[in-house]
């Protein structure tokens, strides 16, 4: 017990750990709080304040109260090594709060292993190259041959896709992209469901191709979020 100019504080310190509220503070924290009627209460300083402290080390963390959320200093977003042009690498203040999780993400190609596309009508599928991801997915490319399929298949390595619990979400690149609409749908193949997405292509709607018809490959990015448990 400290007996201090603002009243008692109830202290233990146990090698090089400290606890306050507890007689047996956890070996592996350096400071651990305990109380069941009282709050840990972080430095408050508006916007303006915030962003005048030089060169904040990673970690740091305020509760600002011009935008009333608390706020942790760190690097935002991938390194730019891997997704170049997509994410920020800026150091800057960026909001603590929860949110859906990232379940999967990846910059899918429309090439196969060796570099080839194939031909959409009677080529075979074929799994796609990925340019970059996550590294627990894989995506087929099903071609017109392929039980008139022609779209991607999404595949979770340790996963089902549910589509009432994850929000895919997929952004068409390249040439042409902008006449391009995705579609997603799931598809079981025995025990395992998968993703399908599906690009329209907005010109052959309208001048009358056939629904198989109006579908094309399309290198695309996609973010997968699971909302199961928020």
């Amino acid at each position: 017990m400290i007996i201090g100019i603002c009243g008692i504080l109830n202290a233990a310190y146990s090698q090089a750990s400290v606890g306050i509220g507890t007689a047996s503070p956890n070996s592996k924290a350096i400071l651990e709080l305990s109380s069941t009627t009282q709050v840990f209460l972080p430095p408050r300083m508006d916007t303006g304040q915030m962003n005048n402290i030089v060169s904040p080390p990673y970690g740091s963390f305020i509760y600002n109260t011009t935008l009333h959320t608390p706020m942790a200093y760190a690097r935002m977003g991938y390194k730019p090594t891997i997704i170049p042009k997509i994410f920020a690498s800026n150091d800057m203040w960026v909001p603590v709060s929860v949110g859906p999780k990232v379940l999967a993400w990846g910059v899918v190609d429309t090439l196969d292993a060796s570099g080839s596309a194939g031909n959409e009508n009677t080529g075979a599928s074929y799994t796609c190259r990925i340019a970059k991801g996550s590294g627990n997915f894989s995506v087929r490319w099903r071609s017109k041959a392929d039980n008139n399929s022609k779209w991607y298949e999404l595949s979770l390595n340790n996963d089902n896709y549910d589509k009432k619990e994850m929000l895919l979400v997929i952004t068409a690149v390249g040439n042409g992209s902008w006449d391009v609409t995705p579609a997603i749908g799931v598809v079981i193949n025995g025990s395992d469901a998968n993703a399908t997405i599906k690009f329209t292509d907005i010109s052959r709607s309208v001048a009358g191709w056939n629904e198989t018809d109006r579908r094309r490959r399309s290198e695309f990015y996609f973010v997968l979020y699971d909302l199961r448990g928020y």
